[in-house]
Parts: C-alpha cells; sequence; structure tokens
C-alpha cells in the first residue's frame, strides 16, 4: 500500500500543484 500511494503521489505531483495532488491522493485512498 504505501509503495502504491508513493507511486500514485509521484504521478500526481508531476500533474497537479502539491495542495492538489494531495487532495487527489486523499481522496483516491478514501475511496479505495
Amino acid at each position: 500500500m504505501t509503495k502504491y500511494r508513493a507511486v500514485l503521489d509521484h504521478m500526481a505531483s508531476c500533474a497537479l500543484g502539491p495542495a492538489e495532488s494531495r487532495d487527489f491522493i486523499h481522496n483516491l485512498i478514501q475511496e479505495a
């Protein structure tokens, strides 16, 4: 799970701003 999140966080941070990617990951983890 940690590795999966790290990959997602890296991809999201490349595509979005830090705050946006953090919210995106948070929402994604909650839905999973």
